[in-house]
């Protein structure tokens, strides 16, 4: 079975800037993937291109196997389905002055054949948001909130949601990403979602995807990155040629006499073991990885 999204040495050039660079990734179906990595690495970018927004300047993306760009190419594989469906919750949206929440969900119901009206009308009236209130006489985390569960309510195979709970407060925050999770495994869905605020994602999310500078830092899920990836602490003088093999140095900081490796160990059976002039070894969780391998706090990526 063809993965949902595929990438083959995406690149996308605006002027002088490489935005994407020779991007190779494979989204699963059915999950919920973290993307993540600092402003201007390459997300928003990504995100237009798999819409079919943007053509790549080389390389390919796909949906279901088939190019992203031209938007035809996504849709109805026959006369019965509704085909490839994507719904997107892009960031900066804002609807005409004078609309209504009812208004916004109609709009959303007309791109999409399989529009779940109870659902959204029942997240609203969760959140205390009466549909003939007008848009501009909301909260900015009232507009995000109906906007993202307008999003959801689409019924899509995939989603493409940036910063899907901007604005929100923590109990609502936590309520979207759990319906966000649902999605995915309830109606074998496929969700991306980009957003800085790691803690959320790490609760969420399935798989977990880094660009930065517009390259691919890393793809694995959250399970194999807690199971093989370390924090390991020796003295600055460590010859890394000492390192097992299969070991993958992910981002190195040193601090006076101590150098802290991030080592992903693609043999997981020697994950734990004690390396000579080792002095401790942690285990990482996204938060802490992003940090290391950002160049964040001193570390060196």
């Amino acid at each position: 079975m063809n993965p949902t999204v595929e990438t083959v040495g995406l690149s996308r050039r605006f002027g002088d800037v490489l935005a994407l660079k020779n991007l190779s990734l494979t989204i699963p179906r059915g999950q919920v993937t973290a993307l993540v990595g600092p402003n201007g690495s390459g997300k928003s970018t990504l995100f237009k291109l798999l819409l079919g927004h943007l053509a790549p300047t080389s390389g390919e993306a796909r949906l279901w196997g088939r190019e992203a760009f031209p938007v035809r190419a996504r849709e109805p594989v026959d006369g019965t389905t509704s085909g490839m469906r994507v719904a997107c919750l892009l960031d900066r949206y804002e609807p005409p002055i004078g609309t209504t929440v009812r208004a916004v969900l109609k709009l959303r119901r007309c791109a999409s054949v399989e529009f779940n009206w109870e659902l959204a009308e029942q997240l609203c009236r969760e959140q205390n948001i009466p549909l003939s209130r007008f848009w501009h006489r909301l909260s900015k985390g009232q507009r995000r909130w109906v906007l993202a569960t307008a999003t959801l309510a689409s019924r899509a195979e995939l989603y493409l949601l940036d910063e899907p709970a901007d604005g929100l407060d923590p109990t609502a925050r936590r309520k979207l990403y759990g319906l966000i999770k649902q999605q995915a495994l309830q109606n074998d869905a496929t969700v991306i979602v980009a957003s800085h605020v790691l803690e959320d994602l790490e609760r969420c999310a399935d798989y977990v995807t880094m660009l930065i500078d517009g390259e691919l830092r890393m793809s694995a899920s959250l399970e194999q990155m807690r199971d093989e990836i370390r924090e390991v602490e020796f003295s600055a003088d460590f010859d890394t040629d000492l390192l097992p093999a299969g070991t993958q140095i992910l981002a190195r900081r040193e601090t006076g006499d101590t150098a802290i490796l991030w080592l992903w160990h693609h043999e997981q059976l020697s994950v734990d073991d004690c390396i000579p002039g080792e002095i401790l070894r942690r285990k990482v969780g996204l938060t802490a990885l992003y940090f290391a391998l950002t160049g964040a706090d001193g570390a060196l990526s």
